[in-house]
């Protein structure tokens, strides 16, 4: 009796269209991991390691959580440690130095928020023209003549000192639409009276501090 061998199933045919589309994703996959580790790599023999930066200028006391920040890559030495570095937690911290954009986040210039001190942003009209040139972080003092209520004012008397512009309306000088409006960062023990003034329509004057003409 001759021996019946058994039937081999048929060997599964391949398209070769989905076997080359197979392999360029492989390869793309291995470039691209490829291209990671070489920047990995460069990154750990440089040195350099990830900064935040300021996206924005900002003043004093803006919680770090609200300031627009970007990543840069530096080698920064032995100073790396006085810098924020990429991936650092941000709540319960305030800046005690305005920022202008590019700014490193300096970790002297960070301290723990304080309920009590924190800044708000009061919009006023002066009385008169602001002081030209007037930008974020310039500081100026506040001045406020009593309204009588008849039309007449009483002699100036500062509300205010050393209170941080956050921004203008533009149009600073002696003419223009929008020129007395004015933005500023104050603590907040500097509301109340500032809101009294305004509520009162005292003559509000803003005058300059530091160089600004």
């Amino acid at each position: 009796m001759s021996r019946i061998e058994p039937v081999k199933p048929a060997t599964k045919f391949r398209k070769p269209f989905r076997t080359k589309r197979n392999s360029s994703i492989a390869a793309v996959v291995i470039v691209v991991i490829s291209v990671l580790a070489i920047n990995i790599a460069i990154k750990q023999l440089s040195g350099a390691h990830d900064y935040l930066v300021a996206a924005a200028a900002a003043t004093e006391g803006t919680p770090l959580n609200r300031l627009p920040t970007k990543t840069v890559s530096l080698n920064l030495g032995e100073a790396g440690g006085d810098y924020l570095a990429a991936g650092a937690k941000l709540d319960g911290l305030e800046l005690s130095q305005p920022l202008a954009v590019g700014d490193l986040l300096m970790r002297r210039d960070l301290e723990a928020t304080d309920p009590n001190q924190q800044m708000a942003h009061l919009a006023i009209t002066a009385k008169n023209a602001l002081p030209i040139k007037l930008e974020s972080g310039t500081r100026v003092d506040l001045w406020a003549a009593i309204n009588d209520g008849g039309g007449q004012f009483g002699e100036p008397e500062v509300i205010a000192q050393n209170v941080q512009v956050f921004a203008t309306s533009g149009g600073a000088g002696l003419f223009g639409d929008g020129a007395n409006k004015i933005e500023i960062a104050v603590h907040q023990d500097l509301v109340k009276p500032i809101l009294a003034a305004v509520l009162h329509a005292d003559a509000i004057s803003v005058v300059a501090i530091d160089g600004v003409g």
